[in-house]
């Protein structure tokens, strides 16, 4: 599929089906914003997705707390100018 332009936010995308997905979509083209409750293996995901040639970033998100919520769509707007894919593991 053809993702080019997008941006892509996966939670739970540091390892597992959360990844998988992240991995298929800069595949098709899109930047990637990985967030999960481990911060370091959001890190490294972010950073084998790069190496695909999109942009990705990670952050670290406990998706039960409202406020972390808010601030990763904040820096997801902020660095990739907006998200147009959600993919909620």
């Amino acid at each position: 599929m053809d993702f080019e332009g997008k941006v892509a936010l996966v939670t739970g995308g540091g390892r597992g089906i959360g990844k998988a997905a992240a991995t298929k979509f800069a595949e098709g083209g899109a930047d990637i914003v990985i967030a999960d409750i481990d911060p370091q293996t959001a890190k490294d995901t972010a950073e084998e997705i790069s190496a695909l040639g999109v942009r990705a970033f990670s952050i670290s998100l406990d998706i039960g707390d409202i406020g972390q919520i808010e601030n990763m769509v904040y820096e997801a707007v902020s660095k990739l100018g907006s998200v147009d894919i959600l993919f909620n593991n």
